[in-house]
């Protein structure tokens, strides 16, 4: 780049703002002194936003807007400095305008070494650049014969690589950068001319990583969802999903509500990329529900869930309890079952099914998987066997009990899940052949009483 005092540049400036005299009085300005007028307008501009600001405050009014105005002002001539230096940097392996406007420069010495190594005794010196984003540092590069310095690129450090160390050995003008690139770590202490200058610098240079590491940050989000699936039992089944977000969200399992732990059954893997996975092997009907990958982070949190059917015959987890009526008492039959998804469910009375919504209320929760009859205003002619089932594509299953006026013995549909009569939470003797105190028949207070089958 030529000085704005090279011979050359005079005679093109010359050429290109000379004016014909019949057409001109005025004389063409040499470059020097054309260059010289937006510094003075500058300094005009200071000078008269000097004087409102000091008619304002006297008459006791808001200086506010015209504080700011002096205060741009009073920055172009060091922003154009600042520029003007990215200008001279040689090397980048990037287009310097990507760099955007510096926020400070200076030359410092610097010492660049391995941690483990002492510090030598003579450090290089180097331009320095502060950007928002990162710090340059350049080897100064003198041309005696283009009367012109230039920068010769050196390294760069991303601030969110970068720790600070504000006191080195004592020395109150010295300050250390730690960078951490690629596995390795490399220090550089820098020494100014000044405490203050190193105390601006740090200032600026805390505030632009802290801006950075908020800017940076992003909430965990997924980018690949759980899917939903069916599946037979004894297979081995994968959930994977994605998430990303900085800093790395901690993710966890859930299934039904419940957090899933890594284990045989239950293997859960993640990966640098963000690929989560849940894999079952062995998968039972057990094994149905619904599954929930939840990750979080300080700076937020997100949740993919799926549903997963394990193909199997339902079964009922809890049976039916047979009962005596009790006089003005509704009578209730409850059982459940974790078959996913909820397989028909049908009630019956000696065979015929329950249809009648006025005298029959039928509840069948799929999140819970209870389902429950309740007999309105019982008599006499309710009396009998009632019976649950449950069915799907792969089979069926039924549970029955009695509603009895004495105590009577009940053979359920499945031998090996026994049916308990009990009274106030105690066995009743299998031989006791009349209704129990508290039934219908014996006028006494009401019991709870259910049914115990032989076995």
């Amino acid at each position: 780049m030529l000085p704005v005092f090279h011979a050359d540049i005079h005679f093109v400036f010359q050429q290109n703002t000379r004016t014909e005299p019949e057409h001109s009085e005025t004389t063409a300005l040499d470059v020097i002194t054309f260059l010289q007028r937006p510094a003075e307008r500058i300094q005009t501009y200071q000078a008269l936003l000097k004087e409102l600001i000091k008619n304002k405050a006297k008459c006791g009014k808001s200086c506010c807007l015209l504080e700011d105005a002096f205060s741009m002002v009073s920055c172009l001539p060091w922003r154009s400095d600042n520029l003007h230096q990215v200008s001279l940097i040689e090397n980048y392996p990037a287009p310097l305008t990507a760099l955007g406007e510096p926020v400070r420069q200076g030359p410092f010495t610097v010492w660049e070494e391995s941690p483990e190594i002492k510090t030598s005794s003579r450090g290089h010196q180097r331009q320095v650049f502060l950007f928002k984003d990162c710090v340059l540092l350049c080897k100064l590069k003198r041309d005696p014969g283009m009367n012109s310095d230039t920068y010769a690129f050196k390294n760069k450090m991303k601030l969110n690589d970068v720790e600070v160390k504000e006191m080195v050995g004592g020395d109150e003008k010295s300050w250390e950068l730690w960078h951490e690139h690629r596995g390795s770590v490399r220090r550089y202490t820098l020494q100014g001319h000044s405490t203050l200058l190193k105390l601006s610098w740090l200032k600026d240079l805390r505030e632009l990583q802290q801006r950075s590491s908020l800017t940076t940050s992003s909430p965990p989000e997924f980018k690949v969802l759980l899917a939903d699936c069916t599946t037979k039992i004894g297979q081995t089944i994968k959930l994977a999903c994605k998430v990303t977000g900085t800093p790395k969200p901690v993710v966890s399992w859930f299934k039904d509500g419940l957090v899933l732990e890594d284990g045989p059954h239950h293997i859960i893997t993640a990966d640098r990329t963000g690929t989560c996975c849940l894999i079952l092997d062995g998968v039972t009907p057990k094994d149905s529900g619904q599954y929930v990958c939840y990750a979080s982070s300080p700076v937020g949190h997100a949740s993919t869930l799926a549903k997963m059917v394990v193909d199997a015959p339902p079964r009922f987890i809890t049976r039916l309890q047979s009962a005596c009526l009790m006089e003005g008492e509704e009578v209730q039959f409850t059982c459940s079952t974790h078959s996913t998804p909820l397989p028909r469910v049908r009630w019956f009375k000696d065979a015929r099914e329950l249809t009648d919504q006025r005298k029959y209320h039928i509840e069948s929760d799929a999140r819970s998987g209870i389902l429950t009859l309740t007999i309105m205003n019982p008599g006499e002619t309710d009396l009998g066997r009632y019976e649950c089932e449950l069915w799907n594509q792969l089979g069926s299953a039924k549970s029955k009990a009695e509603l009895c006026a004495t105590f009577t013995q009940v053979i359920d549909s499945e031998p090996d899940q026994p049916q308990v009569l009990l009274t106030n939470g105690r066995r009743v003797p299998p031989n006791q052949g009349k209704c129990p105190p508290g039934s219908k028949e014996a006028g006494f207070e009401k019991k709870a009483v259910y049914t115990i089958r032989h076995g």
